[in-house]
């Protein structure tokens, strides 16, 4: 560098212009360069999902929070795989809402009567919650060929008529396992469909 550049550099009105000139490229490079476009070096990408309902958190939001969104509870009990299921009388005590909890009184699933339906629902539904294709696609015990799409990691299952795919019900329920979904809150669903009464 000659002498005539670091006098221009260092002289007091030109050097707070040159200041200014680096300062500018050196934003301009590093808003090139934000965090997230430098890759992780873990090969394991984790993809947390929350599934939740009328703002209540699956496995976060405790019941006595929660409670007075239901309506009136109309029953409880504990079961043998020790959660307990409540039901409440949300919008009519004729098809109630059903909650599970774990025995700390922490939310972990939710049964959501679609009151106000229509055949199609189904595909809608899934679009607005950018669904794909569901972990486990059941029937329903008990009904006349309901089936039970299941996402297990996004924490939600819908029941919908096989024929019309209209949505009858949503189950909201904190992401787990298939194993564990179907030990937990899918008893009542099965693989193969057997007409009621069998």
């Amino acid at each position: 560098m000659n002498n005539k550049l670091l006098n221009i550099i260092f002289n007091k009105k030109t050097g707070a212009v040159f200041l200014v000139l680096a300062l500018l490229i050196t934003a301009f490079l590093s808003s090139r360069f934000r965090e997230e476009d430098v890759p992780t070096l873990s090969p394991f990408t984790i993809k947390e999902y929350v599934s939740k309902w009328n703002n209540v958190e699956m496995g976060v939001t405790p019941l006595e929070k929660a409670e007075s969104t239901f309506g009136k509870r109309l029953s409880s009990n504990t079961t043998n795989n020790n959660k307990v299921v409540y039901k409440y009388d949300w919008k009519t005590p004729y098809i109630p809402l059903i909650v599970g909890t774990d025995l700390n009184g922490t939310v972990e699933y939710v049964r959501v009567p679609e009151l106000v339906t229509k055949a199609g629902s189904l595909d809608k539904f899934k679009a607005d919650n950018n669904l794909g294709n569901p972990d486990l696609d059941m029937y329903l015990e008990g009904t006349y060929r309901e089936k039970t799409y299941v996402y297990l990691d996004e924490g939600i299952a819908i029941e919908a008529s096989e024929f019309s795919d209209e949505v009858h019900f949503v189950r909201y329920f904190t992401p787990t396992t298939r194993s564990e979904f179907l030990r937990t809150w899918g008893a009542d669903l099965s693989f193969e469909y057997e007409p009621e009464g069998n």
